[in-house]
């Protein structure tokens, strides 16, 4: 079973340190996939909270970009060894040379625990990651946001956001994954259950058409 972590939580516009990304970690059977790679200033932390749960940069299979904002995408150096994901791109250095390749289609399936998902609204291209494990003590469907959700509040609350894409693109984001998981990690705030999955998974047209 993966276990799901988050080992940056990532904090909002008017936080008092200013805003940075939440960075996420999923452990699995022959995986260690990085979601998210911080900012320019946050790669040492990013290190420091990896080796709390005994893992190495160089362990790092797979780095997954969820959007190209700089928050999210700063330490990728870091992960010398890993498949890097990004919007439809994979990267991954191979005897010293670098490879690229296309993403065939979505969903983008990392591990038989993990998947990944291509939306968009926050900007034109986000990813998403979907996860099949454990976050706490729990069994749960989690899934890793970016900034498609900013945090919790975004549950009941689709105002515009700055540097929003697509605001129609974004509410359709929304509710699939409100249908998708039954715990949220948010691009820029503390993880969160969500109560309302069955609802936003069978009745998603009709909450669309509603908040029209």
């Amino acid at each position: 079973m993966a276990e799901c972590h988050v080992i940056i939580q990532g904090r909002p516009n008017d936080h008092e340190l200013g805003p940075t990304g939440t960075v996420g970690l999923i452990i699995d059977t022959t995986t260690v996939t990085l979601i998210d790679a911080g900012d320019p200033w946050n790669g040492l932390e990013i290190v420091q909270k990896l080796q709390e749960l005994h893992v190495a940069p160089s362990t790092v299979t797979h780095v997954v970009v969820t959007h190209g904002h700089l928050d999210h995408c700063a330490n990728l150096g870091l992960f010398q060894e890993a498949s890097v994901i990004m919007d439809w791109d994979v990267g991954r250095k191979c005897g010293g040379k670098a490879k690229y390749s296309v993403i065939p289609g979505w969903p983008y399936r990392i591990s038989d625990n993990l998947e990944l998902q291509n939306l968009s609204g926050h900007t034109a291209s986000d990813t998403i990651a979907i996860v099949s494990g454990k976050i706490g003590n729990s069994k749960k469907i989690v899934v890793y946001s970016g900034d498609l959700i900013e945090d919790f509040q975004d549950l009941k609350n689709f105002d515009p956001l700055e540097l929003l894409e697509n605001p129609s693109d974004l509410l359709i984001s929304h509710e699939y994954i409100f249908g998708a998981g039954d715990v949220i990690i948010p691009g820029h705030g503390a993880t969160f259950e969500n109560p309302d999955r069955i609802l936003y998974l069978f009745f998603g047209f009709w909450l669309r058409f509603l908040h029209l």
